[in-house]
């Protein structure tokens, strides 16, 4: 009797393998159908989460692929304030018509907002930068944390400090920005902390050294010098520098031009000017000379 239950079994396995279809290491399968349900909340059209999970309908289905992209997803949503949220995957095969059916679950759980904006490293920045420096606020008291909105008010502030003589102006490498949540709040609150470096000494322009490159037709360095908009002596600006650059590339015998400091003494930066001029014919060149 057992050996015929034995034998049952074993006939019974060996039919059910038969007919469950089993995925070839040679087949390729298209992604069909990627939908998004909600456990919770909802706060993002679905067009939107497809798009920031980096995957089609129609594209072939890679399981590691998939693995890879849903990070991006959990991405996104830290990138706007959801710190607590967790994505799942539910993967329906058909193998007879080469498909996969992707539904991502989300749970959003909460939204965090901001409870505390600080900065550090700007504790010489004094006069009229410090006064526009406050008025730069992208970022309202107790708004949500959009990772976006904390860039583009950091980068404001270094812009002004670039443009006031703060030449070396940024935010660390390592630490520029450090969020910390309150987890004994039963608000979902966090702290946001912004690291900048550089904003300790304020530059002056030097003298500017123009140097051409492969200058065979012998253009002379003083067309170029017309072009810069600063003077010897003027508060470092970024924008100042960026404008001369694209008022040397303006004339029509330049190629391209950048302004580099090279040396620093006491304050004063001194540039070098590299001119890139075009590979044109001296007859086409001495017309704009």
């Amino acid at each position: 009797m057992k050996l015929q239950n034995k034998y049952l079994l074993l006939f019974v396995l060996l039919f059910l393998t038969s007919i469950v279809p089993r995925i070839s290491y040679s087949q390729l399968l298209t992604i069909e159908e990627i939908s998004v349900t909600h456990t919770d909340t909802n706060s993002f059209d679905e067009d939107i989460l497809i798009s920031a999970l980096g995957i089609n309908e129609s594209d072939v289905y890679k399981p590691q692929v998939l693995g890879d992209n849903i990070y991006k997803l959990q991405k996104f949503y830290f990138d706007n304030g959801f710190f607590d949220v967790k994505v799942d995957t539910n993967v329906r095969y058909d193998l007879i018509e080469e498909e996969v059916y992707i539904k991502i679950l989300v749970t959003e759980n909460k939204h965090f907002r901001i409870d505390s904006l600080i900065y550090t490293g700007l504790d010489k920045v004094a006069g009229n930068t410090e006064r526009l420096m406050r008025k730069i606020k992208k970022i309202k008291a107790k708004g949500y944390y959009y990772k976006s909105l904390i860039m583009q008010q950091t980068n404001e502030i270094i812009d002004l400090l670039q443009n006031n003589g703060y030449m070396n102006a940024g935010i660390k490498q390592d630490s520029g920005t450090v969020i910390k949540k309150y987890d004994d709040l039963s608000d979902p609150l966090l702290s946001v902390t912004i690291n900048f470096t550089g904003a300790d000494s304020i530059f002056t322009f030097g003298k500017t050294n123009i140097r051409i490159s492969n200058n065979k037709y012998g253009v002379e360095s003083e067309l170029m010098k017309k072009e810069i908009a600063y003077k010897e002596g003027d508060i470092y600006s970024k924008e100042i520098k960026l404008l001369s650059e694209a008022n040397i590339s303006k004339i029509p015998i330049v190629q391209s031009a950048r302004i580099s400091p090279y040396e620093v003494n006491e304050g004063k930066v001194d540039f070098n000017a590299e001119i890139i001029l075009n590979k044109k014919q001296r007859s086409v060149l001495m017309q704009h000379l």
